[in-house]
Order: C-alpha cells, then sequence, then structure tokens
C-alpha cells in the first residue's frame, strides 16, 4: 500500500513537472508579451518602493558584518508605512520572513487582509509563502533574488491556485512580482 502510494505521487510529481515545463517551452509568444509586461511593472515603481528594498538589503548586509545570518527578509508597507518585519532562520523550515512579517502586519492592522499593502523581500516567496500572500491579498509583491538562486527547497501545496500561478510568468501572475536588478537600485 505504501509502496503504490509513493509510486502514485512520484507519477504526479512527474506529470506536473512535465506540464509545466510543456507549457513553459512551447509558450514562445508569451515570452515577449512577459518580458513587456516586467518592463512595464518596473516602471511603474516609485522611489519609495527602491528605497524599502533598499532599506532591508541594506539590513541584510548588517547583520552579515555582524555575523548574523538569515535566508531573507520582508517587510509589509501600508500607505508608506512599514506594518510588519520579519527575518527568516536557515536552522528553522517554518520560520520564513513572509510568515513573520505577515503576522507582524497582521497585530498592527488587526486584520488578515492586507489590502493596501505592499509586500518587500530580499528573495522571492516559496510556495507556501506565495499562497500566504495570495490569501492574505497583498497589492503587489517586489522582490530581489529568485527563488532559483535561493537557498531553498520546493514546498508542495494543494493550493491549486498557487500551482496556476506558478506556471505563469511572474509578471502575468494575479499579484503582479517585480525583480529589482543591482543596475535598477542605483
Amino acid at each position: 500500500m505504501k509502496g503504490e502510494i509513493k509510486f502514485i505521487i512520484l507519477l504526479l510529481f512527474l506529470f506536473y513537472g512535465s506540464y509545466a515545463t510543456l507549457v513553459v517551452k512551447t509558450d514562445n509568444k508569451s515570452q515577449s508579451a512577459s518580458q513587456m509586461s516586467v518592463k512595464k511593472l518596473k516602471n511603474d515603481l516609485t522611489e519609495k518602493d527602491f528605497a524599502f528594498m533598499k532599506m532591508i538589503l541594506n539590513e541584510d548586509d548588517a547583520d552579515l558584518k555582524n555575523g548574523k545570518s538569515s535566508s531573507s527578509s520582508s517587510v509589509i508597507v501600508k500607505n508608506g508605512k512599514i506594518i510588519g518585519k520579519g527575518k527568516g532562520s536557515l536552522g528553522d523550515p517554518l520560520s520564513h520572513a513572509e510568515l513573520q512579517a505577515v503576522s507582524d502586519a497582521h497585530s498592527h492592522l488587526g486584520t488578515t487582509s492586507m489590502k493596501g499593502c505592499i509586500f518587500y523581500s530580499t528573495a522571492q516567496p516559496c510556495p507556501m509563502c506565495l499562497s500566504l500572500l495570495y490569501l492574505t491579498n497583498v497589492d503587489k509583491i517586489v522582490y530581489f533574488m529568485p527563488s532559483d538562486t535561493a537557498s531553498s527547497t520546493a514546498v508542495h501545496s494543494l493550493n491549486q491556485r498557487v500551482y496556476n500561478e506558478l506556471i505563469r510568468h511572474p509578471s502575468e501572475r494575479t499579484i503582479p512580482e517585480v525583480r529589482l536588478f543591482p543596475e535598477d537600485l542605483h
């Protein structure tokens, strides 16, 4: 019985991975549209967006110089003010910066809705945290380092909405994601 379940799970992962790869490889036309969407999203960023990203990157640099390390740092901003902060711990798989920032923002706002909020992170949110950000209705996600370069493992989720979003280009998701490069921050 256990062997059959493991085999079925393996088949599901293989099928999903093949489907996602097929969609990405056969969708050349949307790549051009995606690049245009990314450019527009970046053009729509404000000086405050860049300032908040620089702030959390500088805090991470300072922590590193002081011998502290984290997997990522995040802030949630509403009306130009930080209402939630988080730092991920390398030693705890549930200590994600995103979870801490949402919890902190929830305490500040007294609600689980993050409508009107922008989420900033040093790393692209993992599927678990992305689910949380969708469930709390943030308006926008801005990150610095894409997940394929982050030191994290894939998180499996039963949330179909997240899987549907993951096979789409980040600039075409219902919550726009904007990656900033070092040259964008000058």
